[in-house]
Order: C-alpha cells, then structure tokens, then sequence
C-alpha cells in the first residue's frame, strides 16, 4: 500500500466524523443575544474542539493526497483534467481553513467571554466577517442588464 492510499483512507475518516461530532445549535444573526446564549456552551465545549480539529486535520491531508491524485490522472491520460482538479481542490481547502480557524477560536473565544458574563460580545455574533451574510469573492453583476 502507498502512503498516498493511506493517506486518503485516513482523510475520510475525520471529515466523516466532523458533522457527528459536532454540537449543532440555531442561528439567527438578527438576535445575536438569544443565539449566544444558547450557543455559548456548545462552542466552548470540547466536542465543539475535536470536530473542528478532526475537519482542519482531514483537510491537511487532502492536500497531501493531491499530488498523488495529479499523478494518477495525469497518468491516465487526464492531464488537463488533472490539474484543473488538483487547483480547485488546493483552492477549495485554502478557502475552508480560515472558515474552521474563526469557527475554531474565535466563536469559542467569543462563547468565553459571554459564559464570563460579558453580554457586549453578543453583537460580534451577527457581523458579517463572522456569520450571517457571508461576503461573496466575486461581486454581483450590476442590475439592468449586461452592459454593451
């Protein structure tokens, strides 16, 4: 067995285990008090760590198994292919970290700091760089047609 096969077997692992692990609770960023208030424990919590620390350790090793996958497929004869995937699979990981690392500590930081009794981190919850209306990368095409 290659390592790039072990590897990807252990990668499923614990991004499979990542949604059965960790705790759920409601959103609503127009109340950010009453959603801090129920999430606080559950971001603070250790499964709240083990799912998201078993979600940035399967997405490290995805990025290991990427040049195997090029390999394979260029291999194959899906050179094109091949590299299209290994991009957009390298891209898709670099956009997802920084999403685990705010879910990661910030949320529990913040859940932290309002379990200690500080109620004025509650309108962090509903900012848009956290939660809520995630900014789009590309900007939406102007309204009243496509320009000529």
């Amino acid at each position: 067995m290659t390592w790039a096969a072990v590897t990807s077997d252990s990668r499923v692992s614990p991004l499979a285990a990542f949604p059965l692990v960790r705790p759920f609770f409601p959103f609503d960023p127009r109340t950010p008090a009453e959603t801090l208030a129920g999430a606080s424990r559950a971001v603070t919590s250790p499964r709240w760590l083990v799912a998201h620390y078993l979600a940035l350790i399967g997405f490290v090793l995805l990025l290991c198994v990427l040049p195997a996958l090029h390999a394979r497929l260029s291999a194959a004869g899906a050179q094109p292919s091949a590299r299209r995937a290994t991009l957009l699979s390298g891209t898709g990981v670099a956009l997802i970290l920084p999403t685990l690392g705010v879910e990661l500590y910030v949320l529990a930081g913040i859940g932290r700091l309002f379990l200690n009794g500080n109620a004025a981190v509650a309108p962090l919850v509903g900012r848009d760089h956290l939660r809520g209306r995630p900014r789009p990368l590309v900007p939406a095409p102007p309204t009243g047609g496509p320009r000529r």
